[in-house]
């Protein structure tokens, strides 16, 4: 039972009428102010802006890479829901491929790190996108030596960058090609 239930009981079983409605407002009060704290300091990447704005640089079924495990829950309900249709890849080789998280692994972090034997599977990725995407959220933990980058840059260009918060997406533009890929 949550203590602030338990309080509320215990109060309300106070045989003095106006100590127990005097308890009662107090324990509203307190609620009303943690729930007020909580609402204005949320914080929450805004997903959906993310998912139009991958759909809209990319044509369908080219490659995002993404390198953390958390951002796909996120970025694959509000895809789904815009009808958005570019292809989510985990960077790190033990992803599956499409990427589905589970509810029980949802709330855990992956601490899989992205590795240079990732790097021959991200080449292969990307070797035939006019344009790929890169969503970096929390990188310092899970590509520390910005490798998924570094291998991106060596056949494609930074044409965009855009920061969501916590979360930054890169887009990249071939190197050979001169039509940028987007939807039109």
């Amino acid at each position: 039972i949550p203590l602030y239930i338990a309080v509320a009981y215990a109060i309300s079983r106070i045989q003095v009428a106006y100590l127990g409605v005097a308890g009662m407002v107090i324990v509203l009060a307190l609620l009303g102010v943690s729930l007020q704290m909580y609402f204005r300091d949320f914080y929450k990447e805004p997903w959906d802006k993310i998912a139009a704005y991958i759909s809209h640089s990319l044509q369908p079924g080219q490659p995002v890479l993404l390198v953390s495990a958390e951002v796909t829950p996120a970025l694959e309900y509000y895809a789904a829901r815009q009808g958005a249709d570019f292809r989510m890849v985990g960077v790190p080789a033990d992803w599956p491929e499409p990427i589905h998280s589970l509810p029980a692994t949802d709330a855990i972090p992956n601490p899989q790190k992205v590795e240079m034997a990732d790097m021959g599977r991200v080449a292969r990725l990307i070797q035939n996108s006019q344009r790929v995407g890169l969503v970096l959220r929390l990188a310092e933990l899970h590509d520390p030596d910005s490798l998924t980058l570094r291998e991106i840059l060596k056949t494609h260009v930074i044409s965009e960058t855009r920061k969501f918060r916590s979360v930054t997406v890169m887009i990249f533009s071939d190197r050979e090609g001169d039509d940028d890929g987007r939807k039109k």
